[in-house]
């Protein structure tokens, strides 16, 4: 049976977990689970369970943070979207074309360029893996087991827009790192580039396709 639910940042600031709140029942939901879906294929976020824990009123008013808080989120969520993120990444491409720097950022070996790529891409893992591990359920949730849900969104607008700026994300990232493969591009432009894309591509699964202060449908799976 489908529920109508909320969907609220937790007080203590994570990644990891949200609160999903339906008329009569709370859940600490994690987001993070199946992390190979959340991370690389969010397109298919909706179509798999996730893992929650029911929460009793009190324990739920310990974990949430304010309704002045959720209100302010859910507008900035609304107001600018995904706009700033994508437009600082594109904004970086195209002035690498519009302006002839590459003679000024232009490295003396490609093997150079390509070790820095390759570091690029590893702090990126690393800090979207520790951000995945920082936090932990509460043990008392924890112990007391969980359920699987599916989870599925009531916003089209953003929806669409979300799986443009993914799709745009894994694009650019696989050009960028396949221009370093190629030696066709050796510049600091192409590693401000990768950095932002894949930023963006590991990170837009867990913070837009399952934005906070949003609306959802969801229904626990049985068995």
């Amino acid at each position: 049976m489908f529920k109508k639910a909320e969907m609220e940042p937790l007080a203590r600031k994570n990644l990891r977990y949200r609160i999903l709140k339906t008329e009569d029942r709370y859940y600490l939901l994690d987001v993070e689970r199946p992390f190979l879906i959340v991370y690389f294929l969010p397109l298919l976020i909706y179509f798999v369970p996730h893992r929650c824990y029911e929460m009793s009123k009190e324990e739920y008013e310990q974990l949430s943070q304010s309704e002045e808080k959720n209100a302010r989120l859910k507008e900035a969520f609304e107001k600018h979207g995904l706009g700033y993120s994508l437009g600082t990444g594109v904004g970086a491409m195209l002035l690498s074309r519009v302006f002839d720097i590459n003679q000024f950022l232009k490295f003396d070996s490609s093997r150079i360029s390509n070790f820095l790529a390759i570091i690029i891409v590893l702090l990126v893992f690393g800090l979207r893996l520790w951000l995945t591990v920082a936090y932990e359920v509460p043990s008392g949730l924890k112990n007391s087991g969980y359920h699987k849900i599916y989870v599925y969104p009531r916003f089209v607008k953003e929806l669409l827009f979300s799986i443009f700026a993914y799709i745009m994300s894994v694009l650019f990232t696989v050009m960028i790192i396949a221009a370093f493969l190629t030696n066709i591009m050796d510049n600091y432009i192409g590693h401000i580039g990768l950095l932002i894309f894949l930023t963006f591509w590991l990170f837009i699964g867990n913070m837009f396709f399952m934005r906070p202060a949003s609306n959802y449908w969801i229904r626990i799976k049985n068995g």
